[in-house]
């Protein structure tokens, strides 16, 4: 089997990335999340869609608990994605209260989300969603994304745009150690509209 000279370089990169945001200290970590999370809580974007979804954040990455909050206290339907072992498609969660969100306990690859047998209704059951909030490894300013490897965002906003004709808003929320210059891209990846970087 031959191997696929982009999926190397796409590896590669988020090694190399890896080992750079494990040297992120926390305090910096905590700084870079306030100025993005107000960047985010401010913008029209936000404040205007009815319908979002956000990435329930882990260790190293933009902490994204205060936007999930607040948009569930505005009156929001906010969907978190669900990963289940196996299956190569994110789904799309709405998350039915501030209680149920307060209660996830991590699961697959220490991300909190719903159990297995979760009947938390899907994003397209109702229709398209507004604005989504990505997380990633790396990102460039014209948008340009390197995901985790695994496609789940890249298929999910293609089967998004499929069913309802459009995409979402999208947004990459990311700390400054994120931004790059260039990433490798595929035919599959989808850029995002945003990036918002302290």
């Amino acid at each position: 089997m031959t191997a696929n000279p982009l999926k190397e370089v796409k590896k590669a990169m988020r090694k190399e990335m890896g080992k750079l945001l494990a040297e992120v200290p926390q305090q910096s970590l905590e700084e870079q999340t306030k100025v993005v999370l107000q960047k985010v809580l401010s913008a029209d974007r936000y404040k205007n869609a009815k319908r979002v979804s956000v990435f329930v954040s882990t260790v190293g990455e933009i902490q994204t608990d205060e936007v999930i909050i607040d948009a569930l206290t505005h009156g929001k339907e906010v969907f978190i994605p669900h990963f289940i072992k196996g299956n190569d498609r994110m789904l799309m969660r709405k998350v039915p209260d501030l209680a149920a969100f307060k209660n996830l306990q991590p699961t697959l690859w220490g991300i909190r989300q719903p159990g297995p047998d979760c009947t938390w209704s899907l994003y397209e059951e109702s229709g398209p969603l507004d604005l989504v909030l990505q997380p990633c490894v790396a990102i460039t300013e014209k948008g340009e994304r390197l995901g985790h490897g695994k496609g789940y965002y890249d298929r999910f906003l293609t089967e998004h745009k499929t069913q309802f004709g459009k995409h979402p808003y999208k947004v990459v929320i990311a700390i400054k150690e994120q931004v790059v210059e260039k990433v490798p891209l595929s035919e599959f990846d989808v850029n995002v509209d945003l990036v918002l970087h302290p």
